[in-house]
């Protein structure tokens, strides 16, 4: 059977430990960042002993299980935001140290892009997630183990009262609040709102999957801190949208509370799966978020060329759900208010078989909120010499 434990990684000589510790000793910038993997509660607990002990704030992805849990406020989560508005283009990391995979932010990855510092890449796969090619070392090594023994190698260094540190936290927090105003109180069917919403139904001890394309992204976004244990699942990669509905259905035979955050193409894609749960007796809630095609492509330069861009990228398939979901057994209901959505999602955690809650939403007016909401983040930061 194949775990994390099963993966074999080299012994990592003391000197990696030696100039790793005093890079971070020599620059009080840095950050800590971790990309969607399947960390477990003790990683979480050793990164956040390694934060305290270095001043440097952990940069947390969506899917990365470290917004979850145990809340602690060096977990940065609105790091994409800061890093759109130019916050770290202002205050420049000199050190940065990865763990996982690949970011999801694209703000992250277009500041590395020209990022000049020193950057270690840390993972058991001996994997490169740098698409930039900006790291300085590869160190493959057991993430825990690692940060275990890095840790012994500071002694009674302590970078007390960070002001890093602290300034960070300060712009996360003003970020916070700007969902607050901004993304809390928007009127339905806002993208951005759905996935605060659903994160605030969520029962403690739950699985959340979360399709590729907008949902994964939006998640890493807008996903704040929560002290429940949500267990996050994604499939992203070269797989695309293949098979996410099989995979929640996998995820919920297990047992826990299982939802699938999915947009309209992967589950038209995946549309089969639903058998599975039908003859199984699979419980699984599945929030559709249904803007009529690859809404997600409307961020791209294509998406100024009208005579082509519908018809070849955002491929509207103008589908009725509701038939298809009902001819494979599964409870269906199209959500009209955020009431709606909070009631008929209580109703389906008491079913034993798939509930579909369908969000009909417009992928234009969501990509101009989530640029508003960028765009508010900037005037924060440009207006407020504190940053």
């Amino acid at each position: 059977k194949f775990s994390r434990d099963s993966v074999t990684t080299i012994e990592i000589s003391d000197n990696i430990y030696k100039s790793v510790s005093e890079e971070i000793i020599k620059h009080p910038e840095g950050l800590i960042t971790a990309g969607p993997s399947d960390f477990p509660a003790y990683f979480r607990n050793e990164l956040i002993k390694l934060s305290r002990i270095t001043g440097y704030p952990i940069l947390a992805d969506g899917a990365s299980q470290l917004r979850f849990g145990n809340i602690n406020n060096n977990v940065i989560v609105n790091y994409d935001a800061l890093f759109r508005c130019g916050y770290f283009q202002k205050n420049k990391p000199s050190v940065i140290i990865h763990f996982g995979s690949t970011m999801t932010s694209k703000g992250y990855e277009d500041f590395i892009m020209n990022y000049t510092g020193s950057k270690y890449l840390v993972n058991r796969y001996d994997e490169v997630f740098d698409p930039a090619g900006r790291y300085n070392e590869l160190i493959p090594s057991d993430e825990e183990k690692f940060i275990t023994a890095l840790i012994s190698r500071f002694g009674n260094f302590r970078r007390e009262n960070s002001e890093w540190l602290s300034s960070v936290r300060k712009a996360d927090t003003a970020v916070c609040h700007l969902k607050e105003k901004f993304i809390h109180t928007s009127a339905f069917p806002d993208e951005s709102r759905i996935i605060t919403e659903v994160l605030e139904l969520l029962p403690d001890n739950s699985n959340l999957m979360l399709s590729n394309s907008s949902p994964v992204r939006d998640f890493d976004y807008f996903a704040e801190l929560t002290g429940k244990n949500i267990h996050v699942f994604h499939n992203r990669g070269a797989s695309g949208i293949d098979g996410i509905t099989s995979t929640a259905l996998g995820i919920a035979a297990h047992g826990e509370m299982t939802v699938l955050i999915t947009g309209d193409l992967a589950f038209y894609y995946d549309m089969n799966g639903l058998l599975a749960g039908r003859n199984y007796n699979i419980p699984l809630i599945i929030i559709l978020i249904n803007n009529n095609g690859g809404g997600i492509f409307k961020t791209l330069p294509v998406s100024g060329y009208p005579e082509f861009f519908d018809k070849y990228f955002t491929t509207p398939h103008n589908l009725l759900f509701e038939n298809i979901v009902k001819a494979y057994g599964a409870d269906y209901t199209e959500i009209n208010n955020w009431e709606e959505l909070r009631n008929k999602f209580k109703e389906a955690e008491k079913r034993n078989r798939i509930s579909v809650l369908e969000i009909r939403t417009d992928s234009g007016e969501s990509l101009l909120r989530r640029k508003k909401f960028w765009n508010m983040t900037e005037e924060i930061f440009n207006d407020n010499s504190a940053f």
